[in-house]
Protein backbone atom coordinates (compact mmCIF):
# COMPACT_ATOMS: atom_id res chain seq x y z
CA UNK A 1 0.00 0.00 0.00
CA UNK A 2 0.97 3.50 -0.70
CA UNK A 3 3.08 5.80 2.75
CA UNK A 4 0.98 7.46 4.56
CA UNK A 5 1.25 11.10 4.73
CA UNK A 6 -1.38 12.42 7.91
CA UNK A 7 -2.65 16.07 7.33
CA UNK A 8 -3.02 18.15 10.68
CA UNK A 9 -4.88 21.72 11.67
CA UNK A 10 -1.63 23.43 11.94
CA UNK A 11 -0.19 22.96 8.50
CA UNK A 12 -1.38 24.29 5.41
CA UNK A 13 1.33 22.55 2.61
CA UNK A 14 3.37 19.43 2.85
CA UNK A 15 6.41 18.62 0.52
CA UNK A 16 5.96 15.37 -0.70
CA UNK A 17 9.31 14.35 -2.31
CA UNK A 18 10.58 12.08 0.56
CA UNK A 19 6.83 10.82 1.63
CA UNK A 20 6.00 9.50 -2.47
CA UNK A 21 6.82 6.01 -3.77
CA UNK A 22 7.31 5.68 -7.46
CA UNK A 23 8.07 3.17 -10.03
CA UNK A 24 9.09 3.44 -13.48
CA UNK A 25 7.04 2.58 -16.66
CA UNK A 26 9.01 2.02 -19.25
CA UNK A 27 6.83 1.87 -22.21
CA UNK A 28 4.84 4.67 -21.16
CA UNK A 29 1.71 2.87 -21.94
CA UNK A 30 0.00 1.74 -18.71
CA UNK A 31 -2.76 2.89 -17.56
CA UNK A 32 -3.59 3.76 -14.05
CA UNK A 33 -5.23 0.28 -13.40
CA UNK A 34 -1.90 -1.58 -14.46
CA UNK A 35 -0.17 0.26 -12.03
CA UNK A 36 -2.48 0.19 -9.08
CA UNK A 37 -2.08 -3.38 -8.91
CA UNK A 38 1.99 -3.23 -9.46
CA UNK A 39 3.13 -5.10 -6.33
CA UNK A 40 4.71 -3.30 -3.59
CA UNK A 41 8.05 -4.31 -4.53
CA UNK A 42 7.88 -2.83 -7.77
CA UNK A 43 7.43 0.46 -5.77
CA UNK A 44 10.74 2.68 -4.58
CA UNK A 45 10.44 5.31 -1.21
CA UNK A 46 11.55 8.64 -2.10
CA UNK A 47 14.46 9.44 0.03
CA UNK A 48 15.60 12.63 -1.70
CA UNK A 49 14.39 17.00 -1.68
CA UNK A 50 14.38 16.59 -5.29
CA UNK A 51 12.53 14.17 -7.85
CA UNK A 52 14.98 14.81 -10.48
CA UNK A 53 15.43 11.46 -12.71
CA UNK A 54 17.23 13.50 -15.84
CA UNK A 55 16.36 12.62 -19.74
CA UNK A 56 14.22 9.80 -19.88
CA UNK A 57 11.83 8.24 -22.05
CA UNK A 58 9.79 6.79 -19.68
CA UNK A 59 6.87 7.86 -17.77
CA UNK A 60 7.12 7.85 -13.64
CA UNK A 61 4.43 7.13 -11.21
CA UNK A 62 4.32 8.64 -7.95
CA UNK A 63 1.58 7.46 -5.03
CA UNK A 64 1.31 8.30 -1.62
CA UNK A 65 -1.91 7.94 1.28
CA UNK A 66 -3.27 10.79 2.17
CA UNK A 67 -5.27 11.34 5.53
CA UNK A 68 -6.94 14.40 6.78
CA UNK A 69 -7.12 13.76 11.08
CA UNK A 70 -7.85 17.39 11.17
CA UNK A 71 -11.57 19.07 11.26
CA UNK A 72 -11.02 21.62 9.49
CA UNK A 73 -12.68 20.67 6.04
CA UNK A 74 -9.89 22.47 3.55
CA UNK A 75 -9.55 22.46 0.06
CA UNK A 76 -6.14 20.54 -1.15
CA UNK A 77 -4.13 20.80 -4.20
CA UNK A 78 -1.50 18.91 -5.57
CA UNK A 79 1.16 21.34 -7.04
CA UNK A 80 4.16 20.68 -9.38
CA UNK A 81 5.92 23.34 -9.75
CA UNK A 82 8.20 22.69 -12.17
CA UNK A 83 6.54 24.44 -15.91
CA UNK A 84 8.56 22.16 -18.35
CA UNK A 85 6.74 19.19 -17.99
CA UNK A 86 4.86 17.74 -20.83
CA UNK A 87 2.14 15.24 -19.06
CA UNK A 88 0.93 15.27 -15.72
CA UNK A 89 -2.26 13.12 -15.15
CA UNK A 90 -3.20 13.13 -11.12
CA UNK A 91 -5.27 10.56 -9.87
CA UNK A 92 -7.95 9.51 -6.80
CA UNK A 93 -10.57 7.84 -5.52
CA UNK A 94 -13.47 10.76 -5.03
CA UNK A 95 -15.65 9.20 -2.40
CA UNK A 96 -18.18 12.34 -1.94
CA UNK A 97 -18.87 11.93 -5.72
CA UNK A 98 -18.46 7.96 -6.04
CA UNK A 99 -15.87 7.51 -8.61
CA UNK A 100 -12.67 7.83 -9.49
CA UNK A 101 -11.54 11.36 -10.45
CA UNK A 102 -8.81 11.42 -12.97
CA UNK A 103 -7.22 14.96 -14.16
CA UNK A 104 -4.67 16.17 -16.70
CA UNK A 105 -2.16 18.55 -17.54
CA UNK A 106 1.34 19.75 -18.56
CA UNK A 107 2.77 21.96 -21.13
CA UNK A 108 1.31 19.96 -23.75
CA UNK A 109 -2.07 21.80 -22.71
CA UNK A 110 -2.97 25.53 -23.08
CA UNK A 111 -3.32 27.81 -20.03
CA UNK A 112 -6.57 28.28 -20.44
CA UNK A 113 -7.16 24.61 -20.12
CA UNK A 114 -5.31 24.29 -16.35
CA UNK A 115 -7.78 23.59 -13.26
CA UNK A 116 -6.11 26.85 -11.42
CA UNK A 117 -4.78 29.26 -13.59
CA UNK A 118 -1.16 30.18 -12.17
CA UNK A 119 2.27 29.56 -13.57
CA UNK A 120 2.52 26.38 -11.57
CA UNK A 121 0.47 22.93 -11.94
CA UNK A 122 -2.19 22.49 -9.53
CA UNK A 123 -4.71 19.86 -9.27
CA UNK A 124 -7.80 19.82 -6.92
CA UNK A 125 -7.98 16.64 -5.19
CA UNK A 126 -10.73 15.41 -2.18
CA UNK A 127 -9.15 13.82 0.62
CA UNK A 128 -11.31 12.00 3.00
CA UNK A 129 -10.57 11.43 6.69
CA UNK A 130 -10.46 7.85 6.09
CA UNK A 131 -7.53 8.15 3.79
CA UNK A 132 -7.17 9.13 0.14
CA UNK A 133 -4.25 7.23 -2.10
CA UNK A 134 -3.03 9.69 -4.54
CA UNK A 135 -1.43 8.58 -8.08
CA UNK A 136 0.41 10.68 -10.11
CA UNK A 137 1.89 9.95 -13.18
CA UNK A 138 4.69 12.28 -15.26
CA UNK A 139 5.85 12.17 -18.68
CA UNK A 140 8.48 14.47 -20.33
CA UNK A 141 11.11 14.51 -22.83
CA UNK A 142 12.64 17.71 -20.88
CA UNK A 143 14.51 17.75 -18.01
CA UNK A 144 12.44 15.19 -15.65
CA UNK A 145 12.25 17.51 -12.46
CA UNK A 146 9.06 17.12 -10.20
CA UNK A 147 9.01 19.64 -7.41
CA UNK A 148 5.60 17.80 -5.63
CA UNK A 149 3.64 19.68 -3.18
CA UNK A 150 0.20 19.13 -1.10
CA UNK A 151 -1.01 22.37 -0.45
CA UNK A 152 -4.40 23.93 0.98
CA UNK A 153 -6.22 26.32 -1.62
CA UNK A 154 -6.04 29.17 0.79
CA UNK A 155 -2.44 29.04 1.36
CA UNK A 156 -2.37 28.63 -1.94
CA UNK A 157 -3.95 32.11 -2.45
CA UNK A 158 -2.08 33.54 0.33
CA UNK A 159 1.26 32.88 -1.15
CA UNK A 160 0.11 34.15 -5.01
CA UNK A 161 -0.72 37.15 -3.80
CA UNK A 162 2.61 37.68 -2.16
CA UNK A 163 3.99 36.28 -5.36
CA UNK A 164 3.03 38.90 -6.99
CA UNK A 165 3.42 41.72 -5.00
CA UNK A 166 7.23 40.69 -5.48
CA UNK A 167 6.59 40.17 -9.66
CA UNK A 168 5.52 43.63 -9.67
CA UNK A 169 8.21 45.39 -8.18
CA UNK A 170 10.85 43.30 -10.05
CA UNK A 171 8.83 43.93 -13.58
CA UNK A 172 8.68 47.54 -12.32
CA UNK A 173 12.18 48.17 -11.89
CA UNK A 174 12.90 46.32 -15.27
CA UNK A 175 10.35 48.46 -17.01
CA UNK A 176 11.50 51.49 -15.64
CA UNK A 177 15.48 50.62 -16.76
CA UNK A 178 14.32 49.80 -20.25
CA UNK A 179 12.77 53.33 -20.52
CA UNK A 180 15.92 54.98 -18.98
CA UNK A 181 18.23 53.56 -21.12
CA UNK A 182 15.91 54.17 -24.05
CA UNK A 183 16.31 57.97 -23.17
CA UNK A 184 19.61 57.94 -22.94
CA UNK A 185 19.70 56.17 -26.68
CA UNK A 186 17.82 58.91 -27.87
CA UNK A 187 19.73 61.89 -26.43
CA UNK A 188 23.26 60.34 -27.06
CA UNK A 189 22.62 58.52 -30.19
CA UNK A 190 25.39 55.24 -28.04
CA UNK A 191 24.23 51.92 -29.77
CA UNK A 192 25.45 50.91 -26.52
CA UNK A 193 22.31 51.79 -24.39
CA UNK A 194 20.30 50.70 -27.42
CA UNK A 195 21.70 47.05 -27.09
CA UNK A 196 21.23 47.22 -23.25
CA UNK A 197 17.70 47.64 -23.95
CA UNK A 198 17.34 44.78 -26.28
CA UNK A 199 19.34 42.84 -23.71
CA UNK A 200 16.49 44.04 -20.61
CA UNK A 201 13.68 43.10 -23.16
CA UNK A 202 15.36 39.80 -23.48
CA UNK A 203 15.56 38.89 -19.88
CA UNK A 204 12.14 40.45 -18.98
CA UNK A 205 10.60 37.79 -22.27
CA UNK A 206 12.39 34.51 -20.97
CA UNK A 207 11.05 35.26 -17.29
CA UNK A 208 7.81 36.50 -18.57
CA UNK A 209 7.46 32.96 -19.90
CA UNK A 210 8.32 31.67 -16.87
CA UNK A 211 6.26 33.34 -14.39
Amino acid sequence: SARDLVLNADAEQYALEELVEFSEDVSGKLTYADIAARPATEWKHGSKKSLNFGFTASAWWFRLRVVDSSAKNRNWLVKVAYPHLDMIEVYHHDKSAGKLDAKIGGDFFPFSARYVKHRHFLFPVAIDAAGTDVYIRVQSESAFNVPLTLISAEEHTRQTIGEQFVFGIYYGILIVMILYNLFLYISARDRGYLHYVAFLLSVGAMNLSLN
